[in-house]
C-alpha cells in the first residue's frame, strides 16, 4: 500500500492553519511543530496551554501511524496533559509515540520541547480507532 499523507485521511483543521502547525513526520515518532508568535500567546504568558493540548492530541494521533487510518479514524478517550514550564526559544516541538497496541485501544506518549530542547509539558492519549467515521461533524 503506497502512504499517504495524513491530510488524505480527514481535513486538516483550519485551527493548525492558524497556529502555523506542521506535520513533520507521521508514525512513530510523529514530529509536529509549532513557531512561537502572537497566534499562540496566552492572556499572561507566552504560550497558551490550549496550543500545547492541540500538539500533543496532533503529535499523539499521528504517531498512530497511517495503516490504522485505512477507512478509519482515531477518536481520542482519554487524554492528559503536564505542564512544566513556559518556552525560551521558538519553535515547540511535540514528538508522539505509541506506547501499547491492543485490539481496540491504542495508548501513546508525547513530549513538547522548545527550541532550547527545554521539556514544556508531557501527554498521553488512548485511541480508538473508528473504522466508519463517515463525515461526522463535516458540512
Amino acid at each position: 500500500m503506497t502512504q499517504q499523507p495524513i491530510e488524505q485521511y480527514w481535513a486538516i483543521p483550519p485551527l493548525h492553519d492558524y497556529l502555523g502547525l506542521v506535520i513533520e513526520q507521521e508514525g512513530t515518532p510523529s514530529r509536529v511543530v509549532v513557531p512561537l508568535s502572537d497566534a499562540v500567546k496566552g492572556g499572561v504568558a507566552p504560550l497558551h496551554g490550549g496550543v500545547v493540548a492541540t500538539m500533543i492530541d496532533v503529535a499523539s494521533a499521528c504517531s498512530i501511524g497511517q495503516e490504522h487510518y485505512d477507512g478509519g479514524f482515531p477518536v481520542s478517550t482519554d487524554f492528559t496533559v503536564r505542564f512544566f514550564r513556559q518556552p525560551k526559544e521558538s519553535p515547540l516541538v511535540a514528538e508522539g509515540r505509541v506506547v501499547h497496541r491492543g485490539s481496540r485501544l491504542i495508548g501513546t506518549e508525547c513530549v513538547v520541547t522548545d527550541g532550547a530542547g527545554r521539556q514544556v509539558a508531557r501527554g498521553q492519549a488512548t485511541y480508538l480507532v473508528l473504522k466508519e467515521f463517515g463525515t461526522l461533524g463535516r458540512s
